[in-house]
Parts: structure tokens; sequence; C-alpha cells
């Protein structure tokens, strides 16, 4: 009997041994807790892997560094003593409270507990609730916000009453009863309203919204910190207040800086798409840079008409930034075709257009996509998309919007001194003024709301963009031919030998002449032009000829539709355009409707 008693003991101790070392083993280790413990922030490195800014996901408790025993304040320790920690630990790990107690000590009971603990319902730990709603460490904490941090924890919706009667609680506990009254209403208030963590680092605060997403703790962009820097930077000192840049490099499309002040990424862009209509109206053949076009009217008639001084080339038009020859270019080349083009460049949503709005504004886009495409004026007229990332994948390829040698006439009208490719609006009767610029092996853009700083800051941001020796520079292609000093595509040039046609430059083709009368006197005509005539070369109007081709040759319109044609002295013809010419009554109700 007294065998089975004791052999009865020793099985019931065995049993408990093991039920104790399996609820031992059941229970976590410190050194596993804490390391399992994340910030829910993710670090948004730049390319060269310095910190630039900072993304908490949404729906997701914040969740800071684990804070250690020693770096709690003195008055927040000393507050746990009315506090039962093992059992909220246990809580927390849905552990044995008994067991935890045997394993643990008190101190890392306490660290624990104010790490993992719900601070008004969606700060976790100590270090979030901290720089959450008093926007400082722990360790500077007071004990007044002491009390106020440790009365938030499980409390999902904060009101400042019962916060405040638990906060008195704890000071009590810490003979510090007078203090409860002197709670200042500043803290009070700071519990009721929504909670802000400011990020340790933010210089990319548009860049958050790319990466969303990322499920990495850390996440590498194109961005490049030291250009970032220069941007906002630049901004600053010219006291832009709503203003954006963006530094593209030309060979990857990375994005190496990106700011954005203004509320709405999309402005009124102005007249800064001609160089891109240009581009395409000389690929098309509708133009070459040296064509004549009207840059001061489109009225013919007594006070108004076409007189050598009215008329200026392509070159001088785009780089004087001309309205009036634009409107006249869009005309030749189509509105719709020309919107297209911008579509295939992520300029436009729609292929749809307002006729002369795209050449002369009132067409929202945004920098980045504008800097992108004067991007491919650089790469010889291939669009391709931009990247935030060096792994991003894009789900458009690489495209061909105009040829090289269009690309490289545009960017050798709007050369500046230094090399550089420069196109500016600031018009000070709009809001918006633009900049964009190819220099070196970069594009940069630059936009500003009510300033004429853009110039400025695109030449403070060309001083700090790395100075790349072995870029390759912008050199005429092989479908190009220089005469007398100006560029052509091969097959548009003028022949100085006599041997092929010269051209009818004014009228253009399927161009439209309005008049100011029906019917304009013979002492007010319409000057007729044509680029490099020669003495066997005659004009024919409608079959009919005018007279010897000159540069100049006067005609008096009237309304009708035109064939005219350069012919040679055989009656070969060198070259035809046609054209309408109508009535100023007419004239006006399509001029309103051109111009909105």
């Amino acid at each position: 009997m007294r065998k089975r008693t004791q052999s009865l003991i020793s099985f019931t101790i065995l049993a408990v041994m093991s039920i104790v070392a399996w609820q031992v083993h059941r229970v976590p280790s410190y050194d596993s807790v804490k390391n399992a413990f994340k910030t829910s922030d993710r670090a948004i490195l730049d390319r060269n892997g310095l910190l630039l800014d900072e993304i908490h996901p949404a729906k997701t408790a914040h969740r800071l560094k684990w804070i250690t025993y020693d770096e709690a304040p003195y008055a927040l320790i000393d507050a746990l003593n009315s506090v039962d920690v093992a059992a909220q630990v246990a809580n927390l790990l849905n552990s044995s409270q008994l067991f935890l107690r045997i394993t643990w000590t008190r101190e890392q009971l306490a660290e624990t507990y104010l790490n993992l603990s719900l601070y008004r319902g969606e700060l976790q730990g100590l270090q979030a609730a901290s720089f959450g709603i008093f926007d400082k460490p722990p360790r500077d904490l007071t004990r007044v916000e002491s009390a106020l941090i440790l009365a938030l924890i499980g409390v999902e919706a904060v009101d400042s009453e019962p916060a405040k009667s638990k906060a008195c609680a704890f000071l009590a506990d810490l003979g510090d009863r007078e203090s409860c009254g002197l709670l200042p209403e500043a803290h009070l208030a700071a519990l009721e309203k929504g909670y802000r963590i400011n990020p340790f680092v933010s210089l990319a605060p548009k860049l958050k919204g790319k990466f969303a997403d990322a499920k990495s703790p850390i996440v590498r962009s194109s961005l490049d910190r030291q250009i970032q820097w220069a941007a906002l930077h630049a901004l600053q000192t010219r006291k832009v207040e709503k203003g954006a840049v963006v530094v593209l490099e030309n060979s990857t499309g990375n994005v190496l800086a990106y700011v954005d002040s203004s509320k709405d990424e999309a402005h009124d862009v102005g007249g800064m798409l001609k160089p891109l209509l240009f581009a395409q109206a000389l690929e098309e053949r509708v133009v070459t840079a040296a064509t004549l076009v009207e840059q001061s009217t489109i009225f013919v008639g007594r006070k108004s008409r076409p007189r050598p001084s009215d008329m200026v080339t392509v070159r001088t038009a785009l780089a004087s930034n001309l309205n009036i020859p634009a409107l006249k270019i869009l005309e030749l080349l189509g509105s719709e075709n020309f919107a297209k083009t911008l579509k295939r460049m992520e300029l436009t949503a729609s292929s749809e257009t307002d006729g002369p709005s795209l050449a002369v504004g009132n067409v929202s886009v945004s920098l980045l996509n504008l800097t992108n495409a004067y991007r491919t004026l650089k790469n010889g007229g291939v669009w391709s998309p931009v990247r935030f990332s060096p792994n991003q994948l894009s789900e458009r390829a690489a495209e061909k919007i105009v040829g090289p040698g269009s690309v490289f006439i545009v960017t050798d009208i709007l050369r500046d001194k230094n090399g550089f490719v420069q196109f500016t609006d600031t018009d000070g009767s709009k809001p918006d003024h633009w900049t964009v610029g190819i220099a070196n092996a970069f594009t940069v853009g630059v936009w500003a709301e009510n300033s004429d700083e853009t110039i400025a800051i695109y030449r403070d941001l060309l001083a700090a963009l790395p100075a790349i020796e072995n870029a390759p520079g912008l050199e005429p292609s092989e479908d190009l031919k220089r005469v007398s000093g100006e560029w052509f595509l091969k097959g548009t040039e003028p022949k100085v030998d006599g041997t092929s046609t010269s051209r009818i430059s004014f009228p253009q083709n399927h161009s439209m002449i309005v008049l100011e009368e029906e019917k304009l006197r013979h002492d007010e005509p319409l000057l007729i032009q044509v680029a490099l005539p020669q003495p066997n070369q005659n004009l024919y109007l409608n079959g009919q000829r005018l007279g010897r081709a000159k540069s100049y040759l006067p005609w008096a319109p009237y309304a009708g539709k035109f064939t005219l044609e350069l012919r040679d002295s055989g009656g070969q013809v060198l070259d035809r355009v046609r054209f309408e010419v109508r009535g100023r009554s007419f004239a006006r109700v399509a001029l309103r409707k051109h111009l909105g």
C-alpha cells in the first residue's frame, strides 16, 4: 500500500512537471516577442540607399520602434506600480500569466506592456503614442503627460474627461494629486484631436502615393536625394508657394526629383505644346523651318493684310513662342491628328480636341507628363514611360513619335548659347508659368503658379545636376540636309541649282483666308509668296496665269475656292496649293468658335 502511494505521488509529480514544462514551452520568450515587433512604417530610399521619406499603410495600427525599459520616463515606470503588468501582458500574448511571472522579469513585463499596448485604439507602443499625441520622444514626457499616455491604453475613442479622471488616478498613486488640477487644456485638447506622426525625414511626400501598396518595409526609389533637396531648396529660395519640379534621366526615364506643392497635378499648359506641335508638323512635311507663316493677323483687308513684315519663318515662330503661327500650323496639321499624338505621350486622356487650345492653352497636363514628352526630343523622337523605381515594370513599351531629323530641327531652334534646349511660357496674364529644358543627360521641368521664377529655378537645378562628360549630345541625323544655313528633312530642302522646283510659301495648302470686305480694292492686295523663285517659273490661279513667280506677287482676292500652281516654262507643275477665301461675316463666327 505504501509503495502504491509513493508511486502515485511520483507519477503525480512527474505529470505536474510535464504540464509545467509544456506550459513553460508554450510561453514565448521575451527575446522572441521583442524581435517579432516591427515598425509599421515603410522607408523610402533614394537610388543610393539614403532615406527620403516614410509611408504608413492605411488601416493598420501605427507602430514605431521598440522602446527599452531604460528609455521610458521614470514617472511612467513609477505609475505602473498600480498596474498588474503580468496579467496585461498575458492577455496581449494570449499566454499563461503564472508562467510569465516565472520566466520573465518585471522589467521585461513592463517594457513589453508599454510596447504592445494600443493607445486610443490606433497607436501601438509607447514610441508611437508619445510622438502621435505630444510630438516628442518618450524620454521627454513630463509626469502629467506620462499619466495621460497611460490613461489611453485600451481606450478606443477618446473623451478628455474620462481620460483626465484616469490620469488623475495615476498621479494620485504617484503622490502628486495636486498636479491633477494643473492638467493643461492644450493637453486635453490633444487627446481628442486626430493624431499625426511627423516622419523623421520627409523629402518626397508626393512619392508616397506611388508606393502606397508596397509590401516590403524598405522601398528603393529612383530619386536622388541630393537633386531632390536641390529642387525643394530652389522653390523655397525663390519663394514659390505653389510650384513643381521634375528631373528625369534621359537614358532610363528614371525620376530623379519629384516635387509638387500644389493640390492638383494638372495645370493649364499654355503654349508649352508648341515644340511638340512643330516637331510633328516638320515630320509630316507640313512645313519646314524656313516656311513663312502669318504672325500678326488672320484678317485681310483695308486695315489689316499680310505684308512681308507680317510673315515669319517657322524657326522664328517657335523660338519666339508666337501664338498665331502656331494656330496656323495646327490648322495645317489637323487638331485631331495632333491630339492623337498627345494621347500617345500621355498628355491628354482623349484624342478629342477643341482645336486651337492645343496650341495656345486651355489644356491641363501634369508637369511630369510634359517633361517626359520633352524627353522624347532628346531621345530621337522615341517616347518611353518614366520610372519611380529601378525595378518598376511598365505596361507600355517605348514608342516612336517622330523621326530624329524632326526633333533635331526643333532642338536646334530651341538651343541656347550653352547648348541646352529650353522652352518657356511665362505669360503674365495667366497664373501658370512653365519652363522645360534638356540639359546634358537630364530633362528638367518647372511649373509655378503666379510666379515668374521658373527660369531662375530651372537654372538653379542645372547648377545642382552632376556634370556627365560622356553624355551624348544633340547631333544631326542622316535624314537631314543643310541649305543656306537652315536644316531640312531630305526631300523638303530648296534646291539652289535650279534643277528642282521652288515652293509656294503663302498661301499654304488647305488654308483659309478671311476677307475684311466681300471684295477688296485693288490697292489692298494679298501678297502671294514663293520661296526661292526661278526666272523660268510662273504662277497660275485656277488655270489662269497670274504672272512670273516672285518672292511677293500682289493679288486682289475675292471669295471662292482656288488652286494655285507654280509651273516651269514648259508648263510642268512644280508646286500646288489649294486654299479658300471667305467673307468677314463668316470669319467672325469662325474666330469666336476657334478661339473660345
